[in-house]
Formats: C-alpha cells, sequence, structure tokens
C-alpha cells in the first residue's frame, strides 16, 4: 500500500463517525431543531460500547446498550427542547456536560483509570467488497475497514 492509498484508508476511517453524526446533525436541522447535543451523543455511545465490551466481552452487548443510552439522551433532549419548549443550545451543552461526567463518576466508581479492549480482535470485523477486489488502488482503499 503506497502512501495515498494509507491518507485515503485511514481519511475514510476515522471520518466515518464524524459524517454519520453529520448526517444525524442534518436531519435535526431538516427538522427545524438545532440538536447541539451530538457530540455528547457520540462521546455516550462510546464509552458505553467500550465498557460493555471490556465488562462482558460481548460486541453485541456493548453496541446493542450504547445505542439503547444514546436513544434515551435523544429522548431526553427532544422532550425537554420541543415538548417543554426549552432552549436547544441550553439542553445541548447540558448533555455534552453531563455525559464526560458520568463516564468520569463511573471510571472513579469501577477503580479505573483507562479501559484497554486488547482482548478484542478487529481483524474479525473487516468489511471486504467482492467485487472491488478486481481494482488495485479502489481495493486499498475501500476494503477491509473495521
Amino acid at each position: 500500500m503506497n502512501i495515498l492509498e494509507k491518507i485515503l484508508y485511514d481519511s475514510i476511517y476515522l471520518s466515518t463517525p464524524i459524517i454519520l453524526c453529520t448526517l444525524g446533525g442534518v436531519f435535526a436541522y431538516k427538522a427545524n431543531v438545532l440538536n447541539i447535543a451530538l457530540e455528547g451523543m457520540m462521546l455516550n455511545a462510546a464509552f458505553v460500547s467500550v465498557l460493555l465490551v471490556y465488562l462482558t466481552g460481548s460486541v453485541v452487548i456493548g453496541i446493542t446498550l450504547a445505542v439503547v443510552t444514546t436513544i434515551i439522551y435523544g429522548l431526553i433532549f427532544s422532550y425537554l427542547s420541543i415538548s417543554k419548549n426549552g432552549n436547544v443550545i441550553i439542553i445541548g451543552l447540558g448533555i455534552n456536560l453531563i455525559v464526560p461526567a458520568i463516564a468520569d463518576f463511573v471510571m472513579k466508581q469501577l477503580n479505573m483509570a483507562n479501559i484497554s479492549l486488547h482482548n478484542i480482535s478487529a481483524n474479525t470485523f473487516k468489511i471486504d467488497i467482492p467485487l472491488i477486489n478486481k481494482i488495485p488502488f479502489i481495493n486499498g482503499v475501500i476494503n477491509n475497514h473495521t
């Protein structure tokens, strides 16, 4: 893999969560809601999924409960901003501030400084698109993403 393939591969790999979050923000904006809490929701999903994968060893449980807890934050944001006509900036800022505080509290209660997932193999989750295997440059950029 040459340097340009590595740069494009890493660009796709690292920008995917931001792009998905931006798409969620666009959907909210189309509904006339400025969802400033997306960063907090992303942090919540990342923390919950990694913590539960670490504690249970199950990737499915980690991802499922991360989605569930993020939906709960979304419902809280929707209820306070739409149903109660709250200020979306203040509510979003509150969610963005409470999520790292909860994460810090949970980590201190578990007496953990950090979480390491070395036992989870990323090689088992690689995506391989069969039709792209035959295209040399595109194969190195698109295929084998986790």
